[in-house]
């Protein structure tokens, strides 16, 4: 997806490595999403536009994060306001 969009050849292993990074921050994001829905009654589930809301949540998250590190790992390219400030 992203790795086509900008046509680079990155390394399987690295691929895995990011895959990882990103699974192990999951629940945490999971986390945090649901705790922003209103407070819910003792035993309730979840509703379907609540579950789908986290999900497309999630995925936003995953494909931001993914190009900005691309953008900053493997091309080198930083915005402005990130530039070393040694």
């Amino acid at each position: 997806m992203v790795r086509k969009e900008q046509n680079l050849s990155i390394d399987e292993n690295y691929i895995q490595m990011v895959t990882q990074d990103l699974l192990n921050q999951m629940d945490g994001r999971i986390n945090d999403y649901v705790s922003q829905l209103p407070t819910s009654e003792e035993g309730r589930g979840y509703t379907e536009e609540e579950s789908a809301s986290i999900v497309e949540q999630i995925k936003r998250d995953i494909v931001t994060a993914i190009e900005r590190h691309l953008e900053i790992n493997i091309t080198g390219r930083r915005e402005p306001h990130e530039s070393n400030r040694d």
